[in-house]
Order: structure tokens, then sequence, then C-alpha cells
């Protein structure tokens, strides 16, 4: 069983997890953690925006996770929170 399914919700159409995460959980995810996405050539990078009051220094972006799509770069960074926070990511 993949790791992501079995912290999905219960999917009533089917009766069961659908193993996928919706497009509005992972942009609800986003907007939760003050991230951005970076398209490159390499891929699509899941970015932190950061910045050190009064330290006169230019703000930078920090990667958080990597992926091939938008969706694997998503998914990969809200299972990097699940990890760090040891607890599953819930909406709202």
């Amino acid at each position: 069983m993949p790791l992501a399914s079995k912290h999905l919700p219960f999917c009533p159409c089917f009766g069961l997890s659908s193993g996928m995460r919706t497009d509005a959980e992972r942009w609800r995810f986003l907007a939760d953690n003050s991230l951005v996405l970076n398209r490159s050539k390499a891929g699509v990078s899941v970015m932190h925006y950061t910045t050190a009051e009064n330290s006169g220094l230019a703000p930078r972006f920090t990667s958080v996770a990597t992926g091939d799509t938008p969706e694997d770069a998503i998914d990969a960074a809200i299972a990097r929170w699940e990890r760090k926070h040891r607890r599953e990511w819930k909406i709202g």
C-alpha cells in the first residue's frame, strides 16, 4: 500500500480511499504553509520564501521538495511535512 493512500480521507463514491490527493488539497497545503511553485528545466520545486527581519539581506527562496510535475512536488512536500510533524496533514 503506498504511503500516501493510508493518509487520505474516506471516498464515499467508491467506499474506500482513492489513493490520490485532489488538486484542492494540494493548493490548500501550499496556501496554508506559504509555499510557492517554481518551474525550471530540471522540473518543479516547492519553495518557501524566507527573510530575516531588519537584516538588510535580500529575501530568498528555500527548496522544500522537487518533482517532475507539480503534483509530484506538492505530494513530496506533504510527505515531508507529515514526517517532520509526525502526523497527517488535514484541511482545516
